[in-house]
Order: C-alpha cells, then structure tokens, then sequence
C-alpha cells in the first residue's frame, strides 16, 4: 500500500505541471495539445483505486483463510464459511469490474 501512496503522490505532481501546461497551452492557443494527457492521468487514477481495492481484497482472503486455518474441524460451520466466501467473491468481481 505504501507503493500506492507514493504512486498517488507523483499523479499529484504531474497533475499541478499539467495546470501549467494547461494555462501555456490555452494562452498560445493549443487547448487540445495537453488533452490526452488528462485523459491519462484519469485514467491512471482509475487504475490506482481499482489496484488499491484488490490489494485490500487480498489482505482480507488471507486474513480470513488464516482464521480458518485456526478454527478446529469440530468448530467448522460449512454454511457460514459459504457465505463468507460467497460475500468475498462477489466483492472481488464488483472490485474488478470497477
């Protein structure tokens, strides 16, 4: 998570120089010159937030598959793990969809 923070850190700074370039361009008359780069730029911090979503998928399926790992066979509730399970799942495609 920390790469993410710093990742957003450095879209923050390219996002401020594009200004600039905004303003220059506009001045000059060539507003549409820095266009495809606000288009990639959003569509980075697109990508970040879905990247951010998954990597808090992953840490909670392993924090939940190590408390199943602990939970004794006489303590096992098959259909509360399903839905557990279930729940995850659907998280994850709605995560990965976007």
């Amino acid at each position: 998570m920390e790469v993410i923070e710093e990742t957003r850190v450095k879209i923050k700074e390219n996002e401020e120089l594009l200004k600039r370039y905004s303003y220059y361009s506009e001045m000059f008359g060539f507003q549409d010159a820095v266009e495809t780069s606000h288009n990639t730029i959003k569509n980075v911090n697109t990508y970040i937030n879905v990247i951010e979503k998954l990597w808090t998928q992953i840490q909670d399926t392993g924090t939940l598959l190590d408390k199943y790992k602990q939970t004794s066979w006489k303590d096992v509730n098959t259909d509360v793990m399903e839905d557990t399970i279930k729940k995850a799942k659907k998280l994850l495609t709605s995560n990965i969809k976007g």
